[in-house]
This record gives structure tokens, sequence and C-alpha cells, in this order.
């Protein structure tokens, strides 16, 4: 049941991209990139946000004819995130309650599957690295949580992992310098040099929160007269950020991998840079966990708080209220209040579990120590 509904959703966006390739779709900004990363100074958001090995990427896509283009590059970001679901949803969500995981997974970010957004493959591949992390095939997980860095923050997910396990922390580096490097093949090291310097004085001059009604944190604090620089507000994100490994120290390792998964997915969507309503997508399978879970546990409380931020971070985000609510949710950005209170209460949720299994296993250990003394006495 669930494999047709993913193929039949994959089916209805996939026909959509073909016949209407250019309408409520960011490819032709992508194809545009796959074009001008050859020329002299490349215009548009792609050149200016992305790392430049993304453009390169994107090449052989934008010569296809864009009907084409479009609809491969659909199909393939559908088929890593789907493929992803599927491999997480065996790993971590409870067998009973996988429909209620993959409605949530659809629902949530629903505009950024609907209009070809490069968040469907950042998510996909996020899911599977966190598969391969607990699988422990390292040069999968590595590649997986590197790919996305093309967006900067995605990486931050890779990086806890990493804090955790050597064993991926030194092939994510090498995947993620051969990544920077890849451009110098096919620019030149001068070229590519320049092409990163303009990114970091777009990144600098906060051009983007300009340009986009952005959803994040940040822009809620501004809302309510806390104004923050793009520098400060680093440091918070940074702090934010960096709470998450912290909390997790005394988590069980396949526990570190599902509690990394969710709070780094959360805080992409509250703390993280240029968080739009599309954005939602990559929070989407760790609120369906969390709903999934909930449901199965016969928590009912929680199931009906995790189900309405689903409802306002999903389909509500979209036109399907009318344009007016559309508007006014981005202006008073509730789904932001609602997500960041997800994150603080999963950040307490796993620093109090790590802590008790903690206690637990170091009693076990003193009553081993014990019995052993006892029996060798």
């Amino acid at each position: 049941m669930t494999r047709t509904i993913l193929l039949g959703f994959l089916v209805v966006v996939a026909v959509k991209a073909m016949l209407s390739p250019a309408r409520h779709s960011v490819f032709p900004e992508y194809a545009d990139a796959g074009r001008d990363i050859w020329a002299d100074e490349p215009l548009g958001f792609v050149a200016r946000q992305y790392l430049p090995y993304f453009s390169i990427a994107m090449t052989p896509l934008a010569v296809l004819p864009e009907r084409l283009g479009c609809l491969l590059w659909t199909v393939l970001n559908l088929l890593v995130y789907f493929t992803g679901l599927r491999a997480f949803q065996r790993t971590f969500v409870p067998r009973e309650q996988v429909a209620t995981f993959l409605a949530v997974s659809l629902l949530v970010g629903l505009s950024s599957l609907w209009n070809q957004q490069a968040n469907t493959f950042i998510i996909g591949c996020l899911l599977w690295g966190s598969v391969a992390v607990v699988r422990q095939r390292w040069w999968l997980a590595a590649v997986c949580l590197g790919l996305p860095a093309f967006k900067f923050y995605p990486l931050a997910l890779g990086l806890v992992d990493a804090v955790f396990a050597p064993r991926l922390a030194g092939r994510l580096a090498l995947v993620i310098l051969a990544l920077v490097l890849l451009p110098t093949l096919f620019l030149g090291i001068e070229e590519t040099w320049t092409r990163y310097a303009w990114i970091a004085e777009y990144a600098a001059e906060g051009v983007h929160a300009l340009r986009f009604n952005l959803v994040g944190v940040r822009e809620l604090l501004a809302r309510h007269g806390y104004d923050f620089e793009m520098c400060s507000f680093f440091w918070i994100q940074a702090f934010t950020g960096a709470l998450i490994p912290l909390v997790l120290v005394a988590s069980s390792p396949e526990d570190r991998v599902r509690g990394g998964f969710l709070l780094t997915s959360l805080w992409f969507v509250t703390f993280g840079p240029s968080v739009e309503a599309q954005t939602y997508l990559l929070a989407a399978p760790a609120l369906g966990l969390l709903l999934a879970e909930a449901q199965q546990r016969g928590e009912w409380l929680s199931w009906g708080f995790l189900l309405g931020v689903a409802l306002v971070a999903g389909p509500a985000q979209t036109s399907l209220l009318g344009d007016a609510v559309q508007r006014w949710l981005a202006q008073a950005k509730p789904a932001c209040v609602l997500l960041t209170l997800v994150w603080i209460w999963q950040l307490l949720v796993c620093l109090s579990e790590g802590l008790l299994k903690h206690m637990k296993r170091t009693k076990g250990m003193e009553i081993e120590a014990r019995w052993n003394h006892g029996t060798h006495g």
C-alpha cells in the first residue's frame, strides 16, 4: 500500500514537471546555473548560495530540453527521498505506524516536493546517511552526509554523527575536501576561489533575507523587536547546534543517530539559515517519526500536539487555506514557535533518556563488579 502511494505521488509530480517545467518550479534557475557556471560571472541565486560543484552537476540536465531535464531532475530527487524514507522507516519507525510516518513526510514541506527544490535531494541523502551510520557503512555514510553540503548547513548532521564515530569523521572530511576542490578541475583554481568569495560576500551581506520571506527564529525575534545581525546570530546558531552532540553524549550509539537526526532536522528549520516554508521538508521525516512513536505508545496528548505542528508546518503553508492565511502564517510565524518548542522538548527528552540509561548501565556495572569481587573473594 505504501509503495503504491509513493509511486502514485512520484507519477503525479513527474507529470507536472514534464508538462509545466517553468511554473511553480525552481528547475529553470538550477538549469541556468548549470549553463552559467561556464560564464565569466554567472547570475542568479544558485551561483551566490550553492557551492560550484552543484552547478557543475546540473550541467548535463541543463543542456537537455527543459521538459526532459526537469522530468529527470524531479524523478532523481523523489527516488532519493522515497528510498531514503523506506530505508529510514525500516531502521527507526515502528512497523505498525509506517503510514503515519510516510503521510507526514509527504505533507510537511509539500511545496518543496512540488516545485522541484533541492531540499528533496538533501533530506533524502540525510536519511540514507543516518541509516548508513547505524549499519556502520562508513564510506556510504560519508558520501550521503557530504553531498548536501552545497548548501553548507546540511553538513551539520554529518558533523554531529562524526563526533561519535571517528571512522566516519575522516571519511567525511575527505568527501568534503574532494567536493570543494572538484570545481578546480573544470574552472581552474583562481576562478573557483573567486566564486567562493562571491558566496562568502553574499552570505555576509544578508541579502537573501531581504529578497525572500524567511520564517526562522532570527526573523521571529526580529518581528518582536530583537533584531540580530547575521554575524551576531551566527553565535546563537553555533551555541544551539553545539547543544545537540552535548545532550547525546550519554546515549547509546543507535539512540545517538536517531536523536542526532531528530534534533538536527529540527534545528535546520528553526535556527538554521534562510528558513523558508519549503525548508520545512527537512524536518518532515523527524516529525513523522515523533508522531508515529507517540501513536505507538498511546501518548495521545503528545500525538495531538505533534499532529497540530505537522498541519501548521505542512498543508497550512500552502495556498490550501487561501492566500490571506498563507501570508499571515508567513508574517506571524506560528510554525516557527511550534517547531522551536518541539526542538527544545526533544533536546530535554534526549538528555533525560541518555542520562537515565547511563545511570542504569553504571549501576549494572557496579553490581556486576561487586558480584565478581564476592565470587572470587
